[in-house]
């Protein structure tokens, strides 16, 4: 029975890991996509403004406000693609707490296995 608790716990701990990667890797995907259709939008309006017209600055601004509303609905930073988002990219970044969490699973979930198989072993062998 500790044998088979042994083989499950590591298997429960992967599938959490791989679910839980899976998710942030859907999520990822999304905001990318989201920024291209942004961004899209955004330079084809920039394209679309005349340089005679005497509104140039307003329309900037609208776009750019546009945009930035646009970023935050998909739940972007709306400074993406900006010289502050340059400049705080630059920055050293800690690794995200999420995938500490997912790797502490998977090595106690392991070590769980083996020590569950180990007694298992150990009964059968004094028995």
């Amino acid at each position: 029975m500790l044998a088979f608790f042994g083989a499950l716990i590591p298997v429960l701990a992967s599938l959490y890991v791989g679910i839980g990667t899976l998710v942030d890797l859907s999520s990822q995907s999304h905001r990318a996509r989201a920024a291209r259709r942004v961004w899209a939008q955004y330079e084809a309006g920039v394209a679309a403004v005349e340089d005679g017209d005497p509104r140039v600055q307003e329309k900037f601004k609208e776009l750019t406000e546009r945009r930035m509303h646009l970023l935050e609905a998909n739940g972007l930073d709306p400074w993406l693609g900006t010289v502050k988002a340059l400049n705080e990219s630059v920055m050293p970044a800690a690794p995200s707490m999420k995938e500490f969490h997912r790797q502490w699973v998977l090595i106690f979930g392991a070590v769980a296995g083996v020590i569950l198989v180990g007694i298992e072993v150990g009964l059968i062998a004094l028995a």
